[in-house]
């Protein structure tokens, strides 16, 4: 998940925790095990304690690693 526009906060997917996240730290991405998923409906809770830059959860191929902000 690409969390590069989002403040401060936690994610859920179908109850399991994807972690918490942080704009002034250096991660960018959020992993999201495929297992975790249904082939149907999936529930995503997201728990955002700042304004975010955008209010869209978009998901990626491949990780940010070597990429600074």
């Amino acid at each position: 998940m690409d969390i590069r526009k989002w403040g401060k906060g936690m994610i859920w997917v179908n109850g399991h925790n994807l972690g918490k996240y942080w704009s002034i730290g250096l991660q960018q991405t959020i992993y999201l095990p495929a297992e975790w998923l249904k082939k149907e409906k999936n529930e995503m809770v997201v728990l955002e304690l700042i304004k975010p830059q955008q209010k869209v959860l978009s998901s990626l191929s491949k990780p940010i690693l070597n990429e600074l902000r």
